[in-house]
């Protein structure tokens, strides 16, 4: 995306600016939470349909239409700078918001395609459903039994509050202290 971005506005003739210096950081800061969605959308989906292609339309289905509803609200909000009356940030308005559109367009159209090519590699390897099958494995048998949940029950406040309150010994006491020496709970006169 950041080579659309940058190959766009040399052909519009757009040049360097102070604020289109950070278009490449928004780029990748606003565009990555689609492919974000996406990637783990389809992981879960995988998981849970056998066949990749139908985890893939699956995945962009729902997710897919998720991500039209926040790339559209980011796009119109970038979107608004181009009412502005400084060209500078007209142009940053615009250039982000078709940067947001392109991460858009990448993550629902592009990013699919690979992940089938990667987990149709996986399944070949082996390597795709057994870690799921492992993972619920792990997590049954790892889960405490009824008595010892009983025998860790919270302890209750006072006790917490006697453990961190400090002892208080008799040399402390205002009473006991030599005379000329101060009480160290007094306050400072």
């Amino acid at each position: 995306v950041l080579i659309w971005i940058y190959g766009i506005m040399f052909f519009l003739g757009m040049k360097m600016n102070a604020m289109t210096a950070i278009i490449g950081s928004l780029t990748i800061g606003l565009g990555i939470t689609y492919a974000i969605h996406i990637t783990q959308r389809f992981v879960e989906d995988v998981g849970k349909i056998e066949d990749i292609d139908k985890a893939c339309r699956v995945t962009v289905r729902h997710t897919g239409t998720a991500l039209v509803g926040a790339g559209t609200t980011t796009i119109a909000a970038f979107g608004t700078l181009m009412l502005s009356s400084m060209p500078p940030a007209k142009q940053f308005g615009g250039i982000v918001a078709l940067t947001i559109f392109l991460s858009f367009m990448a993550s629902v159209f592009i990013l699919p395609t690979f992940l089938v090519m990667w987990a149709k590699w996986r399944k070949e390897k082996g390597l795709l459903h057994q870690k799921a099958s492992t993972n619920i494995r792990k997590s049954e048998s790892q889960k405490p039994e009824p008595e010892k949940l009983e025998s860790k029950k919270p302890e209750s406040e006072k006790s917490k509050l006697q453990k961190l309150e400090p002892d208080k010994s008799e040399s402390m006491k205002p009473e006991k202290l030599e005379s000329g020496k101060k009480d160290p709970q007094e306050p400072h006169r």
